[in-house]
């Protein structure tokens, strides 16, 4: 019981968030989200397994580095988790004051090409998915992915061309 009123809790704050970062301009919510997120974020238990694990995967690294790594992690995932309502908003030439995409020819060739296409890119942050930038030109399909066991999922964008 005290599990479904976890998730029903974790729901309630993850909506309200999204329409709280959704209302506000895109800047302000980023930043809102990076602030959260270093302020709150290494009091998550997933804070200490981040450290022990990077500790491990380079353990040349010092206290100050892993701070400073750390640090950087919970910005991003903060500024993701609120740039992300105001993604759809976004037409392709705003989308292009805040990403650069790299390989625009082949997204070109694409467009040519009567077949789908599946795009992969280096994840920084959720500004990389191109399908914001081209949905006008591609029909963008979603396939949520649950994550944890909570009503909270993850998107996968599939492109097709026409």
């Amino acid at each position: 019981m005290l599990k479904i009123i976890r998730y029903l809790a974790e729901s309630i704050l993850a909506k309200s968030a999204y329409w709280v970062f959704r209302l506000l301009p895109f800047n302000v919510a980023s930043s809102m989200g990076g602030v959260i997120s270093r302020t709150l974020g290494p009091f998550s238990s997933r804070d200490k397994l981040a450290r022990k694990n990077l500790q491990r995967a380079i353990p040349d690294l010092d206290e100050k580095q892993v701070d400073e790594i750390i640090t950087g992690m919970w910005d991003n995932l903060g500024r993701t988790v609120a740039e992300f309502p105001r993604m759809n908003d976004m037409n392709k030439y705003a989308f292009a004051k805040i990403v650069e995409v790299e390989g625009v020819e082949h997204i070109e060739q694409a467009k040519q090409s009567a077949k789908g296409s599946l795009f992969i890119g280096k994840y920084v942050r959720n500004k990389i998915c191109i399908a914001f930038q081209y949905r006008h030109i591609f029909s963008v399909t979603t396939v949520g992915i649950p994550t944890g066991g909570t009503k909270i999922s993850a998107e996968i964008l599939i492109l097709s061309a026409g």
